[in-house]
């Protein structure tokens, strides 16, 4: 139980003041106990950080596999992966900045880029590559393409329109470049239309 509020603690501090204004006391004050509560149960800041990529990743995934699933038609599959690509929300736009700075962390932890990079192929590109075939399927994309490889480039195209859209604000811009790759996948027109009139 503790590691759960402590890492939901430090993913609300990540998120409003960055990695590296976040001491252990902010993460403590935040989930409402003493600091040495937290090292308890975590002997360094390093040890929350791997704890609340964790949980925060496990449960944007969870979200985004309920959605998916819950979609009824590809129409609707492609609003959920609009939905999960760019965040359409004021607060999960502001939130998007946690998994900013666990990208900038990794780059100076080769044991946490490694987790983030495994983690990221084996659970995210899958659920990718497993959307894209429901909608390959329901005749939304082109019969010839790759489903895999496309949920690889995929990824990394989420990630770098969301970063410049967390830099300048832009989503909406984002969200309009996303839906011109579907559409360039095979997404048909007037269904590319109603993705842009979305939230």
């Amino acid at each position: 139980m503790r590691h759960r509020e402590v890492a939901e603690a430090a993913r609300r501090v990540i998120a409003r003041s960055g990695l590296d204004n976040t001491r252990l006391r902010d993460i403590a004050e935040e989930a409402g106990f003493t600091t040495g509560v937290l090292t308890h149960h975590f002997p360094d800041k390093r040890s929350v950080i791997f704890a609340t990529f964790a949980a925060a990743y496990g449960q944007w995934l969870e979200e985004a596999q309920r959605t998916f699933a819950a979609a009824s038609d590809g129409p609707e599959l492609l609003g959920a992966l609009l939905a999960r690509a760019v965040p359409s929300t004021q607060s999960e736009q502001r939130d998007y900045r946690l998994w900013i700075e666990m990208l900038a962390y990794a780059c100076s932890d080769q044991e946490f880029a490694v987790e983030v990079m495994h983690v990221d192929t084996l659970t995210w590109e899958r659920e990718l590559a497993m959307a894209l075939t429901r909608l390959q399927k329901a005749g939304l994309l082109h019969e010839n393409l790759d489903v895999v490889a496309e949920a690889r480039i995929m990824n990394r195209l989420i990630d770098g329109l969301c970063i410049r859209a967390w830099l300048n604000d832009g989503w909406a811009d984002a969200r309009r470049h996303f839906v011109i790759h579907l559409a360039a996948l095979g997404v048909p027109d007037p269904v590319a239309r109603t993705l842009l009139s979305g939230p």
